[in-house]
């Protein structure tokens, strides 16, 4: 077991596991339909297809943080993952505009803080975080319009 922790492939594995799960959730509900509502976001298809990228590198962000002993980067990590993976759960496949907008811009705050507590910690870490706040800055942005 202890190897298979240190192991990249199981820290950009078990995201990509966890986003695909939630994408077989979020299709057989069908909510991945609710994205039509705003005309700026694309099919729900390919916003399936960017969270697993997103948490593919986050997982990867993980392990440099995990093998360098960063704990608290690590685990600012975890807590981002667990907190988009709860995303469409809270908001019930966004049925509730209004705590999806809210969910979005907590999204975007949550991925800054992250964000700056990993540049603090590694900053090839750090770029592997970008994505997710690019494309919560990019639904963030999309609301509003």
């Amino acid at each position: 077991m202890s190897t298979l922790v240190q192991s990249p492939y199981f820290h950009i594995f078990l995201p990509i596991l966890l986003a695909t799960f939630m994408n077989y959730v979020i299709f057989t509900k069908q909510w991945n339909h609710m994205s039509t509502v705003n005309d700026y976001l694309p099919p729900g298809y390919i916003i399936g297809a960017i969270w697993v990228v997103i948490f593919g590198l986050l997982g990867y962000a993980h392990f440099i943080l995990y093998s360098n002993k960063k704990w608290i980067a690590s685990t600012s990590i975890i807590i981002l993952l667990l907190f988009c993976i709860c995303y469409p759960l809270l908001t019930n496949g966004l049925r509730n505009l209004q705590v999806g907008n809210l969910l979005n811009s907590i999204t975007l705050i949550l991925s800054f803080v992250v964000g700056i507590v990993v540049f603090d910690a590694s900053r090839p870490a750090f770029t592997y975080t970008i994505p997710l706040f690019v494309w919560a800055s990019y639904v963030n942005l999309a609301d509003r319009l």
